[in-house]
C-alpha cells in the first residue's frame, strides 16, 4: 500500500468536441503529447486539500476532512500491480484490496483521487484559480434582513432545486478563459470511463454553459476529467473538452463586450479562490471582506500579515498559516503549512472588490516534485528530504516538513 517518490499519471485519451445537436459528437480521441503528470504523496495531499471546500461554511472541520480524505486515499494507491507477468512501471495503481472497502468509503476515496488529479491537471493546463460551482454561482445571502425566516426558506428551496440539477464540480479560470470542470474517479473499465467522460460533458457541462456567475459573465469552455483507476497500465486521465460557441476571443478582435464579460467571470473565480485560500490561511477578516465584511478589519489584518511575513525561498516573502499534521503512511508524520505570497495577498485585497481594478496576476507554478527531494534508501522511501515546497499558479502553496523522529 501507499506509493513513494515521484510517480507518473499518464493522460490516456483526450476527446475534443466536434459539435452539439441532440447529442454531443466528438473527434477521434488523441493521446496528449508531453510528459505525464508527476506527483508524489505530499503533492497529492496538497491537491486534495485545495480541491476540498475551504470556505466559511465548512471552516476548520472541512479543511481537516479534505486533508484527511487525501491521506485515506493514499492508503489505496500503490506501485505494485498484482497480476502475473506485469512489467515494472513508474505508474501508480489502485490497490487490489480496494474492492473490499465499504461502498461509502470507496466512493469517497475514488472521488478524492479524481478531484486531486483534476486540480493538478488544470494547474498544468495553465488555470491558476479555482472555485466550487455552488460558490461561484450563488451570491452571498444577507442574514440581517427583517424577513430572515422567509429568506432562509427561499434559499433552502433554491439550494434543494440546485442539488437536483446536473452541475459541474468546479469553475477554473486562467488569464483568458473560464472553464467548467467536473472531476470523476472511476474503477470501471476503460471503455466505460470513456463513455462517462463524453456523456457527462453534455449532461453536466454543456447544460450549464449559459449560467451567469455570481459576479457576472459566463464560462468559455468545459472539461470532464475522469481518473481511470482500474486501468491495467496504471491510474491515468481521460478528458472530454469543448469550447462554447461565442466564447471569448483575444482582445483587439472587435468583440470587446464578450471579452469584458469573460473578465468579470475571471474575477468571480478569483474572488472565490482567494476567499477560500484566506480562510485556509487563517486570514478570516480578509476573507470576510470578499463576502461583505468591513474593509478596515481586512486592512488591519493585512498590516499584521506584512509584519509576520517570512522568506522561504528567493521568490519573495510569504505569509504562513498554521501547521497541521498529515499522515503519509510508512513515510511517517509530516506537517503541512499553507502560505501565500505577500504581494499576492496585497493585490487580491485591493483588486477583487472593485469591478474597475485589474484581475490578480498569476504567479509561477511550482507543482513538479523536485528530484533532489526524492532520494531514497533503496526501498522507495524518501529519506533525505526534510522540507518540500509546492506553489500553485495563484501564489498559494504549502510547506511540508518531516516531523523529527518519524
Amino acid at each position: 500500500m501507499w506509493f513513494h517518490g515521484i510517480k507518473d499519471v499518464p493522460r490516456y485519451e483526450l476527446y475534443k468536441l466536434k459539435q452539439v445537436r441532440t447529442k454531443a459528437s466528438w473527434d477521434k480521441p488523441v493521446i496528449p503529447g508531453g510528459p505525464p503528470l508527476a506527483i508524489d504523496p505530499s503533492l497529492f495531499i496538497y491537491a486534495s486539500t485545495r480541491a476540498s471546500i475551504l470556505g466559511q461554511k465548512i471552516g476548520l472541520r472541512g479543511q481537516l476532512a479534505g486533508r484527511g480524505l487525501g491521506a485515506a486515499a493514499l492508503c489505496y494507491l500503490t506501485t505494485n500491480l498484482y497480476s502475473p507477468g506485469a512489467k515494472a512501471t513508474n505508474n501508480i495503481f489502485l490497490h487490489h484490496n480496494f474492492n473490499y472497502t465499504k461502498d461509502f468509503i470507496g466512493s469517497s476515496i475514488k472521488g478524492t483521487i479524481g478531484a486531486a488529479l483534476a486540480y493538478l491537471e488544470m494547474q498544468d493546463q495553465g488555470y491558476a484559480w479555482c472555485g466550487h460551482w455552488e460558490d461561484c454561482t450563488t451570491p452571498a445571502v444577507s442574514t440581517t434582513s427583517s424577513s430572515a425566516s422567509t429568506s432562509k426558506t427561499t434559499v433552502s428551496a433554491k439550494v434543494k432545486a440546485k442539488a437536483k440539477a446536473p452541475a459541474p464540480d468546479f469553475v477554473f479560470a486562467s488569464s483568458s478563459n473560464v472553464c467548467l470542470v467536473d472531476a470523476k474517479g472511476s474503477a470501471r473499465t476503460m471503455q466505460e470511463v470513456q463513455q462517462i467522460a463524453k456523456n457527462e460533458w453534455k449532461r453536466q457541462i454543456y447544460s450549464n454553459r449559459l449560467v451567469t456567475l455570481a459576479g457576472g459573465g459566463t464560462a468559455t469552455e468545459g472539461r470532464i476529467i475522469a481518473a481511470s483507476l482500474a486501468n491495467p497500465n496504471g491510474v491515468g486521465l481521460v478528458t472530454a473538452h469543448g469550447r462554447f460557441i461565442g466564447s471569448s476571443l483575444p482582445p483587439g478582435t472587435g468583440h470587446s463586450s464578450r471579452v469584458s464579460t469573460t473578465s468579470k467571470a475571471i474575477k468571480t473565480v478569483q474572488k472565490i479562490n482567494f476567499t477560500n485560500a484566506f480562510y485556509l490561511l487563517g486570514l478570516n477578516a480578509m476573507a470576510n471582506h470578499f463576502i461583505g465584511g468591513p474593509l478596515g478589519l481586512a486592512r488591519a489584518e493585512m498590516d499584521a500579515a506584512r509584519r509576520s511575513a517570512v522568506d522561504i525561498d528567493d521568490l519573495g516573502s510569504v505569509y504562513t498559516g498554521k501547521r497541521r499534521i498529515v499522515d503519509l503512511g510508512d513515510q511517517g508524520a509530516w506537517t503541512m503549512q499553507p502560505f501565500c505570497r505577500l504581494d499576492v495577498l496585497e493585490e487580491a485585497l485591493e483588486n477583487l472588490v472593485s469591478d474597475n481594478a485589474p484581475a490578480v496576476a498569476e504567479t509561477p507554478a511550482m507543482l513538479a516534485p523536485p528530484p533532489d527531494n526524492a532520494k531514497s534508501s533503496g526501498d522507495g522511501k524518501v529519506v533525505s528530504a526534510s522540507q518540500v515546497i509546492f506553489q500553485s499558479r495563484d501564489g498559494v502553496g504549502a510547506i511540508f516538513e518531516r516531523v523529527a523522529g518519524t
